[in-house]
């Protein structure tokens, strides 16, 4: 998201002086309280209380893996829901990215669960990893274009409906005015998100209750 959100500003001539932080959302919400960062883009909810949290859009989970990984999953069902995958087919970050704790949620498995895989650094890793098919994993799908064409072999597939989602949201301190750049910067996020969530769904279809791999 980050590329396209930084040219819409650009585009929109706000007069925002902007230093860009990528951390995960413990360290995230920390700088937040301690006053080191004005505003974050993370998941919802923060859960930490002084903190005020305006809901951007969801984004939906895809299925990824190779072709043949997918496929072995698809085969014999009509359709797959996040709480058919097993838990020694899952492939994740590792512990600490709020990223592993919602597909863990989203598919019903426990962390303490035999033959999870949580050894991922980052998405980008973890992408070329499933798609040499050593597992299978959760990719938003505000990340799959750019994965998918980072990761020679990367398949993804919607679940049918009702399609698993998590809410991204702007997150700043309950303390400060809401309006002024804070405004212009949760509209410009919104639109650029929701462009990239539509150019996701004309890509890789909408949820049909059937596999379909892109």
């Amino acid at each position: 998201m980050l590329p396209g959100l930084l040219a819409d500003l650009r585009a929109h001539d706000l007069q925002m002086n902007i230093q860009v932080r990528e951390a995960r959302t413990e360290q995230l919400l920390e700088s937040l309280q301690s006053g080191a960062l004005d505003v974050a883009i993370m998941a919802l909810p923060s859960g930490v209380p002084g903190l005020f949290e305006q809901e951007l859009f969801a984004d939906r989970f895809l299925l990824a893996g190779s072709a043949k990984r997918l496929a072995q999953v698809n085969a014999g069902q009509p359709h797959v829901s996040p709480k058919d995958l097993q838990a020694d087919q899952l492939m994740l970050l590792e512990d600490g990215h709020c990223l592993t704790d919602q597909a863990l949620a989203v598919c019903g498995v426990a962390r303490t669960s035999a033959g999870i895989n949580m050894g991922a650094g980052s998405l980008a890793t973890l992408s070329h990893l499933v798609a040499a098919g050593f597992g299978l994993t959760l990719m938003p799908e505000l990340a799959a274009a750019s994965e998918c064409g980072a990761a020679k072999g990367l398949c993804v597939q919607r679940f049918s409906t009702p399609e698993p989602q998590r809410r991204i949201g702007l997150v700043r301190r309950a303390s400060t005015n809401g309006g002024g750049c804070f405004a212009d910067l949760a509209q410009v996020a919104r639109q650029t998100g929701q462009a990239i969530l539509s150019q996701a769904q004309s890509d890789y279809g909408p949820a049909s209750g059937a596999p379909g791999l892109y």
